[in-house]
């Protein structure tokens, strides 16, 4: 009996490690599915409105890399999370660098503080938002300094 006890409570004790992991991985792959969906209706919108070439260029392989972490469920957590992270920070900050302040940009840095935060922890949440802060930080220096131009606010011709 006390051995039967001893091994449910190891099976206890490894049960919630596992179901641990598995919200994380509904976390993720939530996440990546909705952004996917996001990046699917933007991409053309955006290729329509009329991106700088460069843009056009950041924002496909953005796409194409959400879309991969939302399809490669046998791949490792932390690879997934990157690839997604790493889409997400990009599209952003090309979007912050060239186009300026944009609401879309920052729900999007926003996206990634977050689910960096829920899916590997308070550490790696707090390492994002400083990254992210730097980021903005460099991003609107570089604009000070004239070394980065966005583009004026109605530039481009609509027909």
């Amino acid at each position: 009996m006390a051995s039967s006890l001893s091994s449910r409570g190891a099976a206890a004790v490894d049960h919630p490690r596992s179901e641990h992991d598995r919200a994380r991985e509904r976390v993720l792959s939530g996440v990546a599915w909705s952004t996917t969906a996001a990046f699917g209706i933007a991409t053309p919108w955006l290729l329509i409105e009329g991106l700088p070439a460069l843009s056009q260029v950041v924002f496909v392989s953005c796409s194409c890399l959400v879309l991969c972490a939302a399809l490669a469920r046998r791949r490792p957590l932390w690879l997934r999370l990157g690839v997604l992270v790493l889409a997400l920070y990009a599209a952003a900050t090309d979007a912050i660098a060239l186009r300026g302040y944009t609401p879309n940009a920052f729900f999007a840095l926003g996206l990634l503080v977050v689910v960096t935060t829920l899916v590997r922890g308070r550490g790696f949440g707090l390492f994002s938002v400083a990254v992210v802060a730097a980021t903005i930080f460099g991003v609107s220096l570089l604009h000070r300094q004239g070394v980065i131009l966005r583009e004026p606010i109605g530039s481009r011709a609509r027909p």
